[in-house]
């Protein structure tokens, strides 16, 4: 098993246990005893958008959709944040069903919602440079051994700080209809938060598919 595969593995048993705080510290002490320098900026760090500023775009965008269909699940999803460092956004998507099945996520590539205005991450753009030099075809950081290893864990803690904006969001209790927030970052399907907006119930909520 690949040292990628057993990190998604460890991170995969902690989420399962229902806390992406766990996952996070396992993933920042990995990560700090890296040699490479790239990606420090990530322990410790988080983003600095405000999450009560997150849970009312949700209200905005769920009320939007509600004017074409009945909302029963938001998806929010980061974009390819490692091949696209010079902005880090998310996405939010909008259903008329739900699917409470972890082994079928086919559902989510089917929204029903128009597009909506993605939302800029902020407060860790020193992370968004180590992943411009090391995705970058002139710097080609990704040929370093060491920053390799890094990569490993700080692909997955861009994740799971993201899932753990969300979460907070969620947990203000200030989004206006009970519905499931799901939330992940792009290509990382196999690992997804889905939070119960109102009433402050969180659950993780996984997809069976192997890598």
């Amino acid at each position: 098993m690949t040292r990628e595969l057993e990190l998604r593995k460890q991170v995969d048993t902690l989420m399962r246990a229902g806390s992406v705080k766990d996952a996070v510290q396992y993933l920042e002490r990995g990560l700090n005893s890296c040699t490479s320098h790239r990606f420090k900026a990530l322990v410790g760090g988080n983003f600095s958008n405000d999450p009560t500023d997150v849970a009312k775009e949700i209200n905005r965008f769920i009320r939007e959709c509600e004017k074409s269909f009945p909302v029963r699940a938001v998806y929010l999803e980061m974009n390819g944040f490692d091949i696209n460092p010079d902005r880090w956004c998310f996405d939010f998507f909008g259903y008329c069903k739900y699917v409470g099945n972890p082994g079928d996520l086919d559902w989510l590539s089917d929204w029903d919602s128009r597009e909506w205005p993605d939302t800029t991450l902020t407060g860790l753009e020193n992370v968004q440079s180590d992943f411009a030099w090391y995705t970058g075809r002139e710097t080609q950081g990704y040929k370093d051994e060491d920053a390799q290893e890094a990569a490993s864990f700080a692909e997955l803690l861009v994740m799971c700080k993201f899932s753990g904006l969300i979460e907070e969001a969620v947990e203000r209790r200030l989004i206006e209809k009970h519905v499931p927030i799901l939330a992940t970052a792009h290509d990382f399907y196999d690992i997804m938060v889905e939070e119960f907006a109102a009433r402050g119930h969180k659950q993780t909520y996984w997809s069976e598919r192997q890598e």
